[in-house]
């Protein structure tokens, strides 16, 4: 468990090659809704990976 709050996540389609740069509080559960689907922006691009990630205390710093 990581003590720093929000997560800035980079994901790999698998399908197209591009990337995917998001952040989220919840990093597992983030993963699963883009693989199931759950994301409009990534629906199509199915399946992704998560190729890094990066912690950070404030909000503000990870936007």
């Amino acid at each position: 468990m990581n003590l720093l709050p929000y997560a800035v996540n980079v994901l790999f389609s698998e399908k197209d090659h591009h990337l995917y740069v998001g952040f989220t509080t919840e990093i597992n559960k983030r993963i699963d809704n883009h693989n199931d689907g759950g994301t409009s922006s990534t629906q199509h691009r199915r399946p992704l990976k998560l190729i890094f990630i990066e912690y950070y205390l404030f909000k503000d710093d990870a936007i």
